[in-house]
């Protein structure tokens, strides 16, 4: 039996991807999960928001590197309603037919297609279509970049049998609380992460009571060379501030860095402060012997 009883629930992550290569910030909130599961006897999720190719591929990468571990389940947004769809919902008008303007098709790890790129005469952006594995689309949304606000679509649609638009999302916030609440039962408590600044004005505020919000800050959030509290911030981190007051639990890794923020916006009963978790190795037996000239 785990050492730490938790709350009973869902333990969701929001990540925008989970890439075997990447960092500190992944691999923090890879090792949290772990913990979860290993320590308080949950089993967790890792919930990616971004088109994701090959999600099954980087699965296994990570189960590989003892980065995931079985416990740990993984779900792309994308991959949900590409094979169950948007449930019951009436469909409606046809969904206006862009073939003509075709300039890609983008393909996932096994060959089939991801995506098809469209550029619509005099339109700002391209257009995404998201397929289903019969070929036909079930989202369509205009390209954006999901860190730069400028970029993010006003308009979602999504897509039932026959090309009928079935419904739309004002917002990429909509779609994941859409996803969040197919996800879990209306009755079930649900807890949910998220590390990533990017994230997060995507998600709060949830306005959902059985969901709890939590934001782990993993980096500095004033712009280089940092030399006070009130120095210039990182537009990114605005925009996190903005919402801090929207999440149940607004953890920073320093007392240092929850103070200085405090400073900034005030201090709010939701900051708290929990340091990255370390896992000791057992030490050699016998120990090594030490060489001077080396660390």
């Amino acid at each position: 039996m785990p050492d730490v009883e938790l709350p009973p629930g869902r333990y969701l992550t929001c990540a925008y991807q989970v890439h075997p290569e990447a960092g500190g910030q992944t691999r923090a909130m890879l090792m949290r999960n772990r913990i979860l599961a290993l320590e308080g006897g949950v089993r967790p999720e890792v919930l990616t928001l971004g088109p994701a190719p090959d999600a099954g591929a980087r699965r296994a990468a990570l189960l590989e590197q003892g980065a995931l571990i079985e416990q740990i389940a993984t779900r792309n947004l994308y991959d949900h309603y590409r094979e169950r769809g948007w449930g019951d919902e009436p469909p409606g008008e046809p969904l206006p037919d862009l073939s003509a303007h075709t300039i890609e098709e983008e393909l996932r790890a096994d060959g089939t297609v991801l995506r098809v790129v469209y550029r619509p005469p005099g339109a700002e952006r391209k257009v995404y279509d998201y397929l289903r594995a019969d070929g036909t689309p079930f989202l369509r949304v205009q390209a954006h970049q999901f860190s730069r606000k400028p970029s993010w679509p006003r308009r979602i649609l999504r897509v039932g049998p026959g090309a009928r638009i079935c419904g739309e999302f004002p917002s990429l916030r909509a779609l994941h609380h859409r996803w969040l609440h197919d996800l879990t039962p209306d009755d079930e408590r649900v807890f949910v992460f998220t590390d990533s600044r990017y994230v997060l004005p995507h998600l709060a505020p949830l306005r959902d009571r059985r969901m709890r919000l939590l934001y782990q800050v993993h980096n500095l959030h004033l712009k280089l060379p940092a030399r006070r509290w009130d120095g210039e911030i990182q537009d990114a981190y605005e925009r996190v501030l903005k919402r801090a007051g929207d999440v149940d639990a607004f953890v920073t890794l320093t007392a240092r860095q929850r103070d200085e923020i405090a400073l900034r916006r005030g201090r709010t009963s939701n900051m708290h402060v929990v340091a990255n978790p370390v896992t000791v190795p057992p030490a050699p037996e016998p120990a090594p012997v030490r060489d001077p000239l080396r660390a």
